[in-house]
């Protein structure tokens, strides 16, 4: 299952944070959903190779942005992958209502 960075600080809640961060940016994830639409027109394996080449020699330069754009919280909905680094704690160490206040994406309300 892929979780957001919200769903996994969630199941995560009785972790203090200790790390955060992004693995696969939104560039990345852009390149892999080009290369898998194209790919749902056949199933050809020669021409589904033929496609991922393509796509990559054609949007692979794209994902070079992927460390800009992992810095920036607007990017953060767009994100393939992160990690979470967490010590364990006794406690819930994140409440439902700080759930809302840790959502960073573009659509954040602060």
């Amino acid at each position: 299952m892929r979780f957001s960075r919200s769903g996994n600080r969630w199941l995560s809640r009785n972790f203090d944070e200790l790390d955060y961060g992004v693995t696969t940016g939104p560039a990345s994830v852009l390149t892999w959903s080009v290369g898998y639409f194209l790919h749902a027109w056949t199933s050809r394996l020669w021409l589904r190779s033929c496609i991922r080449v393509l796509t990559r020699i054609a949007l692979g330069c794209m994902t070079l942005f992927d460390p800009m754009l992992a810095r920036r919280t607007a990017a953060l909905d767009a994100i393939g992958s992160h990690y979470f680094i967490g010590s364990r704690s006794e406690h819930q160490t994140i409440t439902p209502r700080e759930m809302i206040a840790y959502y960073l994406g573009a659509d954040s309300r602060k």
